[in-house]
């Protein structure tokens, strides 16, 4: 892809005309590159003196000395990577400037101007992310997090920069309202820790449990507890309170509850919302060793009285956390169906007992369709 440039000259007269332009904007650098050897000190000194653009009102101009910066960056031969840090500094003061969408537009036309295996393209997309999320616009940044892991597989990360760039996009997600996307993201975070450094993530381990626990969405919580990170917890508040949501019943989480209210408080926890939760995986247990339930023992276990009874499993049954009808006559819940809390060696066993089962069904269906005489 290539960028518009300010100025339509070779690199050391272009160079030489934005000098001369920032001047005349009141900026504090030689008319001439003298004394320099090559075109990286001269573009070295055109980034560090472009904070004099963010006083003019005009975009088209900003627009035009950053791409013509661009296009200057496309022929250095050398390694440009501490130029592209510095020029995506001077952008975030853009966006700091009160211009957040000139910014975006510079910085979609910088990452998409190199290849994509470009390694400072890090920087670049890093500084992208931070000013969508300034600007309340990560919509416009692809946030796709197989197509990240991808770039960053290319660009050659370090573990950490990884885990920044993971954390800058879990925060972007959230804010944009991708919370399925977020959650996959902290996921795929926390799976890149081990024993050994586990504890280097338990701040992130800490806001992934506390996202899920209060996600309306969110009901499958054991998958969490394998993740090594989560594991560093053990002991702490906020993992006991994990292995409720977990494995727990409505008493359990009312005992945490009355020793940890305050606790509870400062994670943000709605505690109704907390109740309403625990009330539908307490449930699930009440109902998934068998094909019916009583409504007096299922009104015991979940504390509701006769009233509130039958609102609670309809709205079991629309969550589809389980499938079943209501016998009003009999006063029970008959069910066909439930969502496992955890997924361990007995699940597994289910489900490839019911694979083989469809498989043999297929088969059979297809010898039967095979002994059947085509109509002439």
């Amino acid at each position: 892809m290539s960028v518009p440039a300010f100025i339509d000259l070779p690199p050391a007269e272009q160079a030489k005309e934005l000098r001369e332009y920032l001047i005349i904007l009141g900026a504090d650098i030689d008319k001439e590159n003298t004394g320099k050897v090559d075109l990286y000190d001269d573009v070295h000194d055109i980034i560090n003196a472009i904070e004099s653009l963010w006083k003019t009102t005009d975009d088209r101009d900003i627009e035009g000395v950053i791409n013509s910066i661009l296009s200057l960056l496309f022929v250095i031969p050398t390694n440009c990577a501490p130029l592209i840090k510095m020029l995506c500094e001077q952008l975030m003061k853009v966006a700091d400037s009160g211009r957040a969408q000139l910014s975006m537009r510079l910085l979609h036309n910088f990452f998409h101007g190199y290849d994509i295996k470009t390694p400072f393209l890090y920087d670049t997309y890093c500084t992208w992310l931070k000013v969508a999320s300034v600007n309340g616009n990560v919509g416009a940044v692809p946030t796709d997090l197989k197509k990240v892991n991808s770039w960053m597989d290319a660009w050659n990360c370090t573990s950490d920069q990884r885990h920044d760039l993971l954390r800058m996009l879990y925060d972007a997600q959230i804010q944009s309202g991708k919370h399925s996307e977020a959650a996959s993201t902290m996921i795929s975070l926390l799976s890149d820790f081990t024993e050994e450094n586990a504890s280097q993530a338990q701040t992130d381990a800490h806001r992934c449990i506390v996202r899920a626990l209060e996600d309306n969405d969110t009901y499958l919580y054991d998958h969490l507890l394998t993740l090594k990170p989560v594991k560093s917890l053990e002991g702490e508040p906020i993992h006991s309170l994990l292995m409720i949501y977990s494995r727990g019943k409505l008493q359990d989480y009312q005992k945490f509850y009355a020793e940890n209210q305050k606790f509870v408080e400062e994670i943000g926890l709605d505690h109704e919302q907390c109740i309403r939760k625990i009330r539908l995986l307490t449930l699930i247990d009440v109902v998934s060793s068998c094909n019916e339930a009583a409504f007096k023992d299922i009104e015991s276990e979940l504390q509701l009285g006769e009233d509130d009874l039958e609102e609670f499993i309809i709205h079991a049954i629309q969550s589809k956390l389980i499938t079943g009808k209501i016998d009003h006559l009999n006063r029970k819940l008959v069910v066909s169906h439930t969502t496992p809390r955890t997924f361990r060696r007995d699940q597994w066993q289910m489900l490839s007992e019911r694979l083989l089962e469809w498989k043999s069904n297929l088969t059979g269906a297809h010898a039967r369709l095979s002994t059947i005489d085509p109509v002439s």
